[in-house]
């Protein structure tokens, strides 16, 4: 079942808690309300009343655009490397959940969060509904689709930089650098440099796709800023950019194998199992971007906050030869299975 997940229950269960989600439900009630109420029709026509409800549905959906890339990206960029700073991480990795109900977990529980946030603005959307002027196949739905791309594509962004980050305020920052670079720099080289021709038309199209000002524009009726621009994509345009470049991150996010590069850095080659052993060479770590990696004798080098490393334990001097027992390594949580001096099994555990 999806609330099976753990991680999903305990994440989405802290943030329901915390003050900040209720005065984000707040800002957003109070705006979509406001809103409402500035623009309200006094004159009770059908014409006065459907301009009316198109004049509250515009700068509805692009307010609840805006929330969600301000109050969506914080929780996924400060999750990971939090986790990671109260040494929470290690256990979460050493426990019996894989990788991607982690990352699955963390995803959807903020995902979740957006959902909350935005059902605050539901009443606004009614009484646009009610004024006439706009369908819930035409507008309300489209616009429904743009907020939850935002919010997968940006919790995914988040948990991308956060498990790159050694701080949290430098994560958030990095975060919302990305956010930005997504929803407006990607018009950049249409409004900088105008129409191109050729391949780099097309590259400069599809940049705009990862940007959801312009499927907001086509939803709401205000084409001629992206029509003058020459800005052709949409709706289907931009929920096509943001579920590959979603995918992307997540691939992203769970690779932990490395080789050397050549310009003193790693490249990753291959994403590993769960629990698969490696054996590593007698040099010790090498640093790089802030992380430290093992050298395995396959030639690889694995990054050490994602490997536990268990040394060789000299048998009890009252065992017989060859006789079986176990270790249990508080320090690095793992067990391992000896008979006399050779290992034959190990494993992580969490104590």
């Amino acid at each position: 079942m999806f609330f099976d997940n753990p991680i999903l229950r305990r994440e989405l269960l802290d943030r329901l808690r915390s003050w900040k989600t209720f005065a984000a439900l707040l800002c957003v009630a109070a705006i979509s309300s406001g809103l409402v109420l500035l623009r309200w029709p006094t004159d009770a026509t059908i014409d006065v009343v459907s301009q009316g409800a198109m004049l509250v549905f515009q700068p509805l959906a692009f307010a609840l655009a805006l929330a969600v890339m301000m109050l969506v990206p914080p929780f996924p960029a400060t999750s990971l490397v939090a986790e990671r700073r109260k040494g929470t991480l290690a256990l979460l990795l050493n426990s019996p959940i894989s990788p991607l109900q982690i990352y699955w977990g963390k995803l959807t529980s903020n995902v979740c969060l957006a959902l909350i946030l935005i059902s605050a603005s539901l009443p606004a959307m009614a009484a646009c509904l009610a004024m006439g002027g706009i369908s819930f196949v035409d507008h309300i739905l489209p616009l429904s689709l743009v907020l939850l791309a935002m919010a997968v594509q940006y919790s995914a962004v988040g948990l991308w930089v956060s498990i790159r980050s050694h701080s949290s305020d430098a994560s958030l920052r990095m975060t919302y650098a990305c956010v930005l670079a997504l929803a407006v720099l990607s018009l950049g080289p249409l409004v900088w440099i105008g129409n191109l021709s050729g391949i780099w038309g097309h590259v400069a199209q599809w940049l705009t796709a990862l940007s959801p000002i312009s499927a907001l524009q086509h939803i709401t009726a205000t084409q001629a800023t992206t029509a003058t621009l020459g800005v052709s994509t949409g709706l289907i345009e931009f929920l096509a950019a943001s579920g590959l470049l979603t995918l992307g991150f997540a691939i992203s996010t769970v690779s932990s194998t490395f080789q050397p590069n050549g310009r003193g850095g790693f490249n990753p080659v291959q994403r590993v199992p769960r629990l698969t052993v490696f054996d590593l060479t007698e040099e010790p770590p090498v640093s790089f971007g802030g992380d430290q990696y093992y050298h395995t004798r396959e030639g690889l080098f694995v990054r050490s906050r994602q490997v536990r490393v268990v040394t060789r334990t000299a048998p009890p001097t009252d065992l017989a030869q060859g006789e079986k027992w176990i270790e249990v390594n508080l320090d690095h949580q793992s067990v391992t299975a000896y008979e006399g001096a050779e290992p034959v099994y190990v494993t992580v555990a969490s104590t």
